[in-house]
């Protein structure tokens, strides 16, 4: 763990909000400017509102050097969809990806729970996670993730959507793998060059 005072979010990075116990779905939101003691403010737009009035949860925001996951409790505000946060009892550090990334353009597909897939195309791919673009949104902060190699060999696993950019028609989206089978994760080594500390079903 790190102390908190050694991390603030800054306005525009991009916030995922889950209950700390792990019971509800996860919210992404978009940091906005503190005002008096908040360590920040969190803009939740479509993803919120919060279950409860206070909600102890973890907000996992991605600053250039870590991944930052603060422990802590969330309120809302007067504002519809923002919420305030000022309690921040553990905060935890975690290295940016160590996993090599292969800028390559191949065939992709993105899919929430129960939607249909949108069609996307690699702008990076590793064992660890990929950089797609659609020209569609995906609605979902968990989704299916489907990707074609050269040869013709489909992976299949599933990623977290850690930020999205946002272009006219395009869409950009940074995505973290949370299942991969090791069998898919080797493939993908292979096409990367080197080995990847990834997440993997038990």
């Amino acid at each position: 763990m790190t102390d908190t005072g050694t991390f603030r979010p800054s306005p525009g990075q991009v916030a995922l909000i889950e209950p700390a116990e792990g019971d509800g779905g996860v919210m992404t939101g978009l940091v906005l400017e503190a005002t008096g003691s908040e360590l920040c403010r969190i803009d939740l737009g479509a993803s919120g509102p919060l279950p409860s009035d206070a909600e102890r949860v973890v907000i996992s925001v991605f600053a250039p050097d870590a991944l930052y996951r603060l422990h802590g409790v969330a309120r809302p505000t007067g504002v519809a969809g923002v919420v305030t946060v000022e309690s921040v009892h553990e905060a935890e550090r975690v290295q940016r990806r160590t996993a090599p990334r292969l800028a390559v353009r191949l065939g992709a597909a993105l899919a929430g729970d129960g939607a249909e897939p949108v069609a996307a195309r690699t702008l990076d791919l590793g064992a660890g996670g990929l950089r797609v673009e659609t020209l569609r949104p995906v609605p979902a902060d968990e989704v299916d993730v489907t990707v074609t190699l050269p040869g013709g060999r489909v992976v299949r696993g599933r990623g977290r959507v850690l930020g999205v950019d946002v272009d006219g028609d395009s869409h950009e989206y940074r995505l973290a793998f949370t299942d991969l089978s090791p069998a898919d994760a080797a493939a993908i080594e292979a096409l990367v060059g080197g080995p990847a500390d990834v997440a993997r079903p038990a």
